[in-house]
């Protein structure tokens, strides 16, 4: 079912962005190319109509928590060095960008959500062709299911 719907999401979004499974379950990913301009983290206006959209599926699921993966490729930080030291710097920098847009302006708990920042360290195709590393700067969202018995304090 979470796959389905996760499927109609990225539909919804389109741009490039698609489901995929992992070994900790379904993500939706969304290219770079619809959050963000090459080397920033600063969402773009495609960005946050796409992820008003993710606001809403975690607005209608209040009890899941959802984990904000950001991936780079290999590529070393050129146009934007003076703000970031590594790949993992901006990764993390995406993931929270993508956290902060989801509190601040869709009012989505913060216990709700983790992010991680993996830099090119998950890359999910090869970072020797300009395709490739397309696919690999990338932000994923993980939806967890409710944790029965525990408490969020």
């Amino acid at each position: 079912r979470l796959r389905e719907e996760l499927e109609s999401l990225a539909r919804s979004i389109g741009g490039g962005a698609a489901v995929r499974d992992t070994i900790e379950g379904p993500v939706i990913q969304l290219p770079e190319k619809i959050l963000f301009d090459s080397g920033l983290a600063i969402l773009k206006s495609d960005g946050e109509a796409a992820l008003k959209k993710i606001a809403e599926h975690l607005t209608a699921n209040s009890d899941t928590l959802v984990r904000i993966d950001g991936h780079t490729d290999i590529d070393p930080i050129v146009k934007s060095k003076y703000l970031w030291d590594s790949n993992h710097h901006l990764s993390a920098g995406r993931a929270l960008s993508v956290f902060q847009y989801l509190v601040k302006k869709e009012n989505i708990d913060e216990k709700r959500i983790h992010i991680a920042g993996y830099g090119p360290n998950r890359p999910i195709d090869s970072n020797t062709t300009k395709t490739g590393k397309g696919k690999n700067r990338r932000v994923e969202f993980l939806i967890l299911p409710p944790t029965t018995g525990a408490s969020n304090k």
